[in-house]
């Protein structure tokens, strides 16, 4: 790349005079790109979400950004394809091998892990299904989040599979939840101001039971705003740490972080803009317990550790914006659980990720990072 630079340098004329003969003699087959820098090209100048997403990267001390886009012809090769996928693979190469690239600054989905077979296709390992389509590799990496948590069932016999709002909703074999996912409302929908998921409506966060070979897939609970992990208590119930939408607060539709038990068939109506609907409504449940503003990641319950007994039967919670963990006490009530929270762990900042109990040594470890901060595993 430094060689070519030094070429067009030396010989500026003859150079453009090369690309623009070849661009015109090969153009209706190559694969385009389009480079822009701080992601402002996208919207107008002025955009509510671009000066958000300025204030973001202030706050979290994110370095400026060049995105470059690569766009398929209508009548050229397939992004998706063999072809694709290797012009996809060179670019990423030729971007990491800058001067000024920082190692893995460089983010596509030719950077996901991967292998090559024979044909020069992009295999992506990490899709659930594993046969490495690149169709689904693509789908995949669109989502928000990724794939969120993957939990073994406390019998061993199958998969339970977090998903966030964001997630397009899998083609399911069976679901406890009735499929009725219409946006039903007496009065008329307020969307986000500043135009935070405008057009994704119901039925939000879906949590599936898989299979182990991954062909049987059901829909047990749904509605959920961004579940992110879920833990399961010793008499085998499920609990998630859901999320609330930030740029609610002080409405009177805010949902706060919560605390769900996650019971067959369950549907939280997590609904878009102004459309949520409030605990109270007898075609939702209420939490075991609410937490309030914040960013859930982890979840774990304290089996095993070398705590107190009070602390071993505790389910923590992991908020990554106010650097907490949480250790939630439930109590039986009913069919269902209420709770008491308390802050176990806090700093500023701590940008905590996931906790897990050490079968062995019966301490707890936990990772912080993302959005680019420091990132560290704590015991």
């Amino acid at each position: 790349m430094q060689g070519v630079i030094d070429e067009v340098l030396a010989r500026p004329r003859f150079c453009l005079g090369a690309t623009l003969a070849l661009t015109l003699v090969l153009g209706a087959g190559l694969l385009r790109l389009e480079l822009r820098t701080g992601g402002s090209a996208l919207r107008p100048d002025g955009d509510a979400v671009v000066l958000a997403t300025e204030r973001d990267r202030a706050r979290f001390d994110d370095p400026p950004q060049v995105v470059v886009l690569a766009v398929a012809r209508d009548d050229g090769p397939s992004l998706t394809g063999a072809t694709g996928l290797a012009f996809l693979r060179a670019v990423h190469d030729e971007l990491e091998s800058l001067p000024a690239a920082r190692t893995g600054a460089v983010l596509s989905v030719a950077g996901l892990e991967r292998t090559v077979d024979a044909g020069g296709a992009l295999a992506v390992e990490r899709t659930l299904g594993g046969d490495g389509a690149a169709a689904d590799a693509l789908a995949a990496a669109r989502a928000e989040p990724f794939t969120d948590g993957l939990l073994l069932a406390p019998d061993g016999k199958s998969i339970y599979l977090i998903t966030g709002n964001n997630t397009t909703p899998i083609e399911a074999d069976a679901s406890r939840v009735p499929l009725h996912w219409g946006e039903d409302h007496l009065l008329p929908r307020m969307p986000d101001g500043r135009g935070h998921n405008r057009g994704r409506l119901a039925p939000g966060g879906i949590i599936y039971k898989i299979s182990p070979d991954g062909k049987d897939w059901e829909i047990i609970s749904s509605g959920y705003r961004n579940i992110f992990d879920g833990a399961f208590n010793k008499a085998g119930d499920l609990f998630t740490y859901d999320a609330d939408m930030e740029y609610d607060f002080n409405t009177s539709w805010y949902r706060p972080t919560r605390v769900n038990h996650v019971t067959s068939g369950s549907m939280w109506v997590w609904r878009n803009g102004t459309g949520k609907r409030p605990e109270f409504y007898p075609d939702t449940l209420p939490p075991v317990i609410n937490i309030g503003p914040g960013s859930p990641t982890g979840t774990t319950f304290g089996y095993g550790a070398k705590f107190p007994t009070k602390y071993q039967d505790a389910m923590y919670i992991l908020d990554w914006s106010w650097g907490k963990i949480h250790a939630v006490h439930m109590t039986p009530n009913g069919s269902s659980y209420t709770a008491t929270k308390e802050t176990f762990i806090t700093g500023s900042p701590l940008p905590v990720t996931d906790a897990v109990i050490h079968p062995d040594d019966g301490a707890m470890y936990f990772t912080i990072g993302g959005r680019r901060v420091q990132s560290g595993l704590y015991r």
